[in-house]
């Protein structure tokens, strides 16, 4: 299935749409050649995080003329590592 996404001032606005809905909306627009004002977009799974990581969010950003979901995580703080393994120690007893 693909998607698409609205482009505003360059960048990705609002969330994608699925190729149904999208021609639907906008039946006139030919999708193999989309105006400025469209982008195809890519779905990407959310990894898994590595040890002592966070999830952010997602994002969408431009990569490689498509725009796709970025996921971002975050180092945890030294507070949320010792809770993390003070609840793994929990979990073994």
């Amino acid at each position: 299935m693909e998607l698409f996404i609205r482009i505003k001032d360059g960048q990705p606005f609002e969330h994608p749409i699925m190729e149904d809905n999208f021609r639907q909306a906008f039946p006139d627009i030919d999708t193999n050649n989309l105006p400025l004002e469209f982008a195809k977009f890519e779905r990407i799974e959310r990894p898994f995080p590595e040890p002592y990581t966070v999830y952010v969010g997602v994002v969408y950003e431009w990569v490689d003329g498509i725009v796709k979901d970025v996921h971002q995580f975050r180092s945890m703080t030294e507070e949320e590592r010792v809770e993390t393994d003070t609840k793994r120690v929990q979990n073994i007893i």
